[in-house]
């Protein structure tokens, strides 16, 4: 990304960067964010945008734009109701003039359980959430459409209680001439144009095209911001972006965005969840109303709830998605890397092993809406490629595949900015692979003795894993018929390891299959001659100088570890031999 620079033309603000093209070389200017809601707008001046302001993300700086008070007419405020509507992409939206009263944000309470996806050692956590926001201002849309297929374009008439619901049904109110301007770097030709009829979406787009023609030559804008975000659900992705109601971010950028959807290639939601989508945009040009305002091109009464579109920036637009990562986390990080790494030449070389990981195993994917195609998507396997892609974002002033990207809204009555926000309540599911299994003897001891105190035990407690850990059988306690121990009642046996832990392969274990196997081959010693236990016997046991306790062995399906709450299970195992008996207290945790 090129430093930022920025010109005035004709009194209206441009920004830009040297060159027609997309190059990612190191950035020059550190990013500010500012609270937009602290600035005062009665006093902001144009000029503040591009100096106070310059190093803002662009989305900030076109906030600003849209709610400048000194770029239109000064007019008495009317006064309009807030409104709110369900959108079809699945947000509720409110809009107003003054600040929104927006519900609360509440997290709930956090439930854990196995999931039985593909029999994989997947654990899911799942937290009820609402969130709700007031937008900056301008609304995102990256829509797959070209410009002559929008409703949305400068000077088009919506009701504010419409837009809130997703319909962009256009007013058709009396209208008079005005013009849009549209701001571009090294303008050869007119930076103004009349239109007769703003209502008529040919007439405008004429207009546009005329002034893209005559300033076909000028440098393009190629101001680039990017926003990474976790995926969780849909509804949230398009609230993070502050979608337009009308824009489906999941059909856009082409992949479900819940858990437990296919995204293709074999690869679901629910086994390779954890994704982070990095959103780059490429502003081309902004083209704008010009005059007075929206109020100054109706002729007659405004009906006090009609919104009128003041701004749109065109561009493209580039989806790239991480997906498969260890956690949403690392999905982001990496996500942001290669956004990073993407402009520095020999950079790859820093990559994370994560990293290299996902592009190598064809996890990272990059969608561009506008640019050189309409639409194009690739998979990413190196920077190399990524670069190659993100060079198809395009940026000319005359080119045909400029995508609506952001707009701002204001009231028709009265040249007053909108105030957007949004609310979704969804439910965050993060699940997560089981690496690691502790299997831990939390006591071991005789209940019951019948040598008059003692029994000389021998033998192993032991686990074994079936094929969960290359190493498999493993001894808590092991000892040999002359290194016998001395079992008192309901005193605990030491054991020579406390826990034994298994490192899992989650790409092998089947969990409807895998058995954890505890086994307990413990003997009783018969001492032989006058000892009384050796009087007592039974032929067998006297012949072959011990007692054996029964069962030996007890099973553990791996899923129902799996499935326990906080995947922690604990069992009691009890054997017995004519009438002594050992008990053996075992925990199971699964670890991710």
């Amino acid at each position: 990304m090129k430093k930022i620079i920025f010109f005035f033309i004709s009194g209206l603000l441009v920004y830009s960067s040297y060159g027609q093209t997309p190059t990612f070389t190191a950035r020059t200017t550190a990013v500010k964010i500012t609270n937009l809601a602290a600035i005062n707008y009665s006093t902001l001046k144009l000029s503040d945008i591009s100096t106070l302001y310059k190093d803002e993300p662009f989305k900030n700086r076109f906030a600003m734009l849209g709610k400048l008070k000194s770029r239109y007419k000064l007019i008495p405020l009317t006064s309009t109701s807030a409104k709110q509507g369900v959108a079809p992409n699945g947000l509720r939206y409110y809009i107003a003039k003054d600040n929104l009263q927006l519900p609360a944000n509440t997290t709930g309470t956090t439930t854990t359980y196995g999931q039985d996806q593909s029999k994989n050692a997947l654990i899911c956590k799942s937290t009820p959430i609402q969130i709700a926001k007031q937008f900056a201002g301008p609304l995102f849309m990256g829509m797959l459409v070209s410009t002559n297929d929008t409703k949305v374009y400068p000077g088009a008439l919506f009701r504010d209680d419409d837009v809130v619901k997703g319909i962009f049904t256009p007013i058709n109110l009396p209208r008079t001439n005005g013009s849009i301007v549209i701001n571009v770097l090294n303008t050869t030709g007119n930076v103004s144009q009349p239109v007769s009829n703003f209502n008529d979406k040919t007439v405008v787009f004429n207009a546009i095209n005329d002034l893209r023609t005559t300033n076909a030559n000028a440098a393009a804008l190629a101001v680039h911001d990017a926003e990474t975000f976790e995926v969780k659900s849909a509804d949230e992705f398009a609230f993070n972006m502050e979608t337009s109601a009308n824009a489906d971010l999941t059909e856009l950028v082409g992949v479900p965005l819940n858990v437990g959807q296919t995204i293709g290639g074999g690869v679901s939601m629910s086994t390779e969840f954890n994704m982070a989508v990095a959103t780059i945009r490429n502003v081309n040009y902004i083209i704008s109303m010009g005059g007075e305002g929206p109020q100054s091109t109706i002729s007659g009464a405004i009906p006090v709830n009609t919104v009128c579109v003041t701004d749109v920036a065109y561009g493209s637009v580039a989806y790239l998605m991480v997906f498969n990562a260890k956690t949403r986390a690392e999905a982001t990080v990496v996500a942001n890397t290669l956004v990073d790494v993407a402009e520095v030449v020999g950079a790859e070389r820093n990559l994370s092993a994560e990293a290299k990981r996902l592009l190598e195993g064809g996890f990272v994917k990059i969608k561009i809406v506008g640019g050189v195609n309409a639409t194009s998507t690739a998979t990413i396997t190196s920077i190399a490629k990524l670069r190659e892609e993100m060079a198809k974002m395009q940026s000319t002033v005359g080119g045909i595949n400029a995508m609506p990207l952001y707009y701002n809204l204001c009231y028709a009555s009265d040249n007053a900015s909108v105030k957007i926000g949004a609310f979704t309540d969804f439910t965050d599911t993060r699940c997560f692979k089981a690496d690691k299994l502790d299997v831990t003897v939390l006591y071991a001891k005789p209940t019951a003795v019948v040598d008059f105190g003692d029994e000389e035990l021998y033998g192993t407690i032991n686990v074994d894993s079936r094929g969960v850990s290359t190493t498999n059988t493993q001894d808590f306690w092991k000892r040999g018929s002359t290194a016998f121990v001395a079992g008192k009642a309901n005193q605990n046996i030491s054991m020579d390891n406390q826990t034994i832990t298994f490192n899992l392969n989650p790409a092998l274990i089947n969990f409807d299959e895998e058995i954890i196997t505890m086994g307990i081959n413990v003997k009783d010693k018969i001492m032989g001659g006058l000892d009384p236990e050796s009087v007592g016997a039974n032929a067998t046991d006297r012949d072959r100088g011990f007692a054996q306790y029964s069962p030996t062995s007890f099973n553990t399906a791996l899923r129902d570890i799996r499935d326990a709450p906080n995947q922690t299970l604990e069992k009691t195992f009890n054997v017995t031999e004519n009438g002594a008996s050992i008990q053996v207290r075992v925990r199971y945790k699964l670890y991710f």
